[in-house]
Formats: C-alpha cells, sequence, structure tokens
C-alpha cells in the first residue's frame, strides 16, 4: 500500500559504459615498438543509473467546477515541465 505522498520507485535503468583512453608523449608515442615505452592505455569505466520514482497524491473531489480548475492546472504543469525538459537537453 503507498499513501497519500509517499514515493514509489517504479523501475529504472543501469548502464555501464566502458572505453579505452591511450596517453602518449608526442611524436615519441608513434615510433613502431619504441613507442610502447612512451605511452599507457587506461580503462575508464562510467557507471549511470536511472531510478523512476512517482508520487501519487489522493484527490477527493466532490465538486465538478474543482476538477476542471483540476485538471487546467495539471496541464499548465506537464507543459512547463515539458518546455523545462527541452531546454535542458539542447
Amino acid at each position: 500500500d503507498v499513501e497519500d505522498g509517499q514515493q514509489l520507485i517504479v523501475g529504472g535503468i543501469i548502464r555501464k559504459k566502458q572505453k579505452q583512453v591511450e596517453n602518449k608523449v608526442p611524436i615519441l608515442g608513434d615510433i613502431p615498438l619504441l613507442g610502447r615505452l612512451f605511452k599507457s592505455t587506461e580503462t575508464e569505466i562510467q557507471d549511470t543509473e536511472i531510478v523512476f520514482l512517482i508520487t501519487p497524491h489522493i484527490i477527493d473531489i466532490k465538486n465538478p467546477a474543482d476538477l476542471e480548475k483540476l485538471k487546467e492546472k495539471n496541464e499548465d504543469w506537464l507543459k512547463n515541465g515539458m518546455e523545462e525538459f527541452k531546454k535542458a537537453t539542447e
């Protein structure tokens, strides 16, 4: 059971990214055989975890006019949220 205002984890995504990074001394690192002495290779691992949360709010509406106000408020909230998301991802 989830109570009003209590957060609930719905799901998530875990992503692991691995890449090889080579560092070398310019020119000397490109010499065949000897170049190994002037360069190093490292493995970088990056873990990313995204968790999806929802926070339910129980609403008891007895007046139909209050329901319309709530719908308008939610539409505005969703529109503003999408605009902020677009700006953040540009």
